[in-house]
Parts: C-alpha cells; structure tokens; sequence
C-alpha cells in the first residue's frame, strides 16, 4: 500500500472516530477512560460539604418501611440543630394517610430549618399539559439548542400538599437503560417548553445562594451559578460526576443520638461539626433499597445525588479537551502511523505499544495538571488502524 493511501485511511478514521465519539454508542468509552483518569492521575480528591445520612438496615429493622412523617421530622430537627446548610430528603415525604399531628410536626421542622429540599418525580401522561406546579423554579437565561434535553408532560410525584410550602422541589428522574456504570446525572429537564431543575441542581442552587435569575444555561456546553461555578454539561443536560470525592456519612440512629447527647451537655458520639454548613441528605442506603453501578461498587440514588452535589460543591469537573486538542492529536497519530510504512510487523507492534504507553502517561499529566479529559478513541483508534492497515499489507505482498 502506497504511503499516501495508507495516511489518508488513518486520517478517514480519526475524523470518523471524532464524529462518532459523540453519539451514545461510543460516549461511554470516553467517560470510562474519564474515570480511569480520575482514579490513576494521582490528584488528590478533597472532602466536600456534603453529608449524607443514612438509612440502613439498623434503622429498618427498628421502624419498617415506609417511614412516618415523624421520623422525617426528627432528621430536620436533628440536622437543623447542627446548623446543616441545606436540609434534604431524597425518599418522597408523601403518604395516603398520614398521621395529622406527625405530618404538623414535620411541617413545623422544616420551616424552622434554613433551607430544605424535596424531592418529586416527572413522568408522561397522556392528554394536555398540566401548569408547572408553582414551588418548581423556571430558567429564563437559556441559550442555544434544547432539544436534546429530557421532556416531560407531566408532575407525577410530589411531597404532600401540606409541606409544599415548607421547601423547594426537585426532580430525582434518573435514565438507568444504559449498560455500565452510571457516571452522569441531568441536572436539567424540559417540561411545556420549558427548563427546569433536577434534585441535583435544586440542592447545588441552595447550598451556593443562587437564584434562578442568577443561573445560566446553554446545553451541550455548562450551566452557570452566579459568577462562580460553571458546571460543564452535554447536549442531554447531564454532567459527569467525580465518583471518588469523599463525604461524610452518618447513620440516621446516630444523628439522632448525638442530638440527644449535646441536649445532655455530652460530646456526641460522632462528629456532628461536618454538618455545620452542609448539604445534609437523608437517603436510604440499606441493601434492599434499588442499587446503581458507582464506579467500581454500588450504591443508592441517595448515594448518587451526594456525591453530585459534592463534586459541584468542589467544582472538581472532568473538562473535555479542546477541539483543537483533538486535531492536534490526529497529526501526532498520523505522524505515529507513518513510522510503520517501512517497519518490520514486529517493530510496529512495539512502537504502537510505546506510543500508547507514552500517551497515556501524558493523559494522566494533563489530568492530574487541570482535569482536562484527553480523548482516548481517536488518538488510540487511529494506531489501531494504521497497525492492523500495516498487518494486511504485510500478508498481501
């Protein structure tokens, strides 16, 4: 094969490689090789201000499922009386027939707490558009295309009429048909033409002060709080989560009691002072409760929605390179793929393994430096071809 058909099939395959990279089919391999830098690079990753509370299976065996509004209502004491910055609740806080003094006390805690978030569903019915209810914040500040984002029709899930007042909603629809672990979360959705929060960005709204007003959205490239956080998103709205960054976690029983310990003048059994400040959530996390792929184990949407908010609370974004970036790599592997016109099948084998070895390592630099993400399938792609195009043209002659 002539030198210039050989460089010119790599070529075709870079371009096609970069065009495809951005469609589902291939997208995951991307944000696999984004974790595996994430997790290799050697970046430290610093504890946030989050804190989730969890409901095990200590917590089930004592009070079965699903919970009064009075268990509720002693978590928004407890973490209101520990200064928490956001208090949040991830299970639904409605029931058919709830306790009338319960609900009341839970209603009382919550408007005594700073800031409380609660959580909703959206789902698809069929017929008209019913209004968005009014407690649900709608983004006037969007830019560019949203046509790729999750639409819904309808509000199918909200916490109970008597504590609508009482916090802000937000949406906790996940899209779990995707095979792997699940390494985005949406932070927008689209409902009568309109954009409006996830639970995430709801709670990421909250603990950073911002109103909506204040937030600015253009798909496929970030969405803004105020003047100091830019969250890097897709055309779908989701952002890519650091799986890695520690939080803090306390068992509900335990939160419980270091309330009544510091009631006692005692030193609370756990250490309570993370809380000051926090995005506080209560979420089930026991083993019967739906588990996701987090990274290299499982975990729960509670789980999930944490460790979220803690990779916006640490602005800890896994950035995509520059498109230029990407360019320049093709002409690095076009330059890679030349040295195996002449070359033994041997020799190209070894200096293809060298050249992925040296350019992993640079991935993992680049990373480490500033948490820009180095593509993967076309530098990588495009040795694969030209080394499998120098095979043939090795057994053809």
């Amino acid at each position: 094969m002539r030198p210039p058909l050989f460089l010119l099939l790599v070529l075709i395959s870079g371009l096609l490689l970069h065009r495809e990279t951005r469609l589902e089919v291939l997208r995951p391999w991307e944000e696999n090789f984004a974790t595996w830098l994430s997790t290799n690079s050697g970046r430290p990753a610093k504890a946030a201000p989050t804190v989730l509370v969890e409901i095990g299976e200590e917590e089930l065996a004592r009070s079965e499922w699903p919970w009064s509004p009075l268990d509720y209502a002693l978590y928004a004491k407890a973490a209101t009386g520990f200064r928490a910055g956001v208090v949040a609740y991830e299970p639904l806080l409605s029931w058919e027939e709830p306790d009338a003094h319960h609900l009341s006390l839970l209603r009382t805690q919550l408007l005594q707490a700073p800031k409380v978030l609660l959580g909703g569903q959206l789902g698809y019915v069929d017929g008209g558009h019913p209004p968005l209810p009014e407690e649900v914040p709608v983004f006037k500040e969007v830019f560019g295309d949203t046509g790729r984002l999750r639409d819904f029709s309808q509000v199918i899930l909200r916490p109970d009429a008597a504590l609508r007042d009482a916090g802000h909603l937000g949406f906790e629809n996940l899209f779990l048909g995707r095979a792997g672990t699940l390494r985005r979360i949406p932070l927008i959705f689209r409902y009568c033409g309109e954009v409006i929060p996830s639970f995430v960005l709801q709670g990421a709204m909250l603990w950073h002060g911002v109103t909506p007003a204040e937030v600015t959205i253009t798909p496929g490239v970030s969405v803004t709080l105020g003047s100091g956080v830019t969250i890097p998103i897709n055309e779908e709205g989701e952002m890519l989560i650091r799986l890695g960054t520690p939080i803090t976690r306390i068992a509900y029983d335990d939160l419980l009691l270091a309330a009544e310990e510091t009631s006692q003048g005692r030193k609370p059994g756990v250490d309570v002072g993370k809380l000051a400040g926090a995005f506080t959530l209560l979420a089930r996390t026991d083993r019967m409760a739906p588990r996701l792929e987090l990274g290299a184990r499982e975990g729960s949407r509670g789980e999930l929605f944490a460790l979220a908010v803690a990779t916006i609370q640490n602005q800890e974004f896994a950035k995509p390179a520059p498109v230029w970036a990407t360019y320049l790599l093709m002409v690095a592997a076009l330059a890679v793929a030349a040295l195996f016109v002449n070359a033994t099948w041997l020799g190209a084998l070894a200096a293809a393994v060298v050249a992925v070895g040296v350019y992993l390592l640079v991935a993992l630099s680049v990373f480490a430096a500033s948490l820009v993400v180095l593509p993967l399938l076309v530098p990588v792609g495009m040795v694969a071809v030209a080394l499998v195009l120098r095979y043939l043209a090795g057994v053809n002659r």
